[in-house]
């Protein structure tokens, strides 16, 4: 089994190398979205009053936690175990993969997910754009 896959690893290496740029491209774009919809969220609502969600960061900084602190930051820590699990798959099927199915299969998961993140960034980066030039 190894053997194998080392083999197919070493006829398909550009396009393996092309996946990896691909993957950490994913994860660039949606650090992308995320900061550039926080930015549009901060600007639509300035008067609306930032509260810290990190307790730590609250106590250091003297600043005012936010009481649903721990609601608020389940949809981070699942993005991020979204994110990591993306990873650690794409690592493991990089690994252990010895026939075109999978290959395939792991191509056309990574295009999609291009496709999704890059949709997903240029839109935010858009609109962020589009609120500077026109208010």
């Amino acid at each position: 089994m190894r053997a194998d896959s080392i083999r197919f690893k070493i006829r398909h290496r550009r396009v393996f190398r092309w996946l990896d740029i691909a993957v950490v491209t994913i994860i660039l774009f949606h650090i992308g979205a995320l900061v550039t919809t926080n930015i549009l969220s901060e600007k639509r609502n300035p008067e609306q009053k930032i509260l810290e969600t990190n307790p730590v960061q609250s106590a250091a900084m003297g600043t005012v936690l936010e009481p649903k602190h721990i609601l608020v930051n389940i949809p981070y820590i699942m993005d991020s175990l979204g994110m990591s699990a993306l990873v650690i798959f794409y690592v493991i099927k990089r690994i252990y993969i010895s026939d075109e199915a999978d290959f395939k299969v792991l191509v056309g998961l990574i295009i999609i997910l291009l496709i999704v993140s890059g949709t997903d960034f240029f839109n935010n980066l858009g609109y962020y754009i589009g609120n500077l030039i026109y208010g």
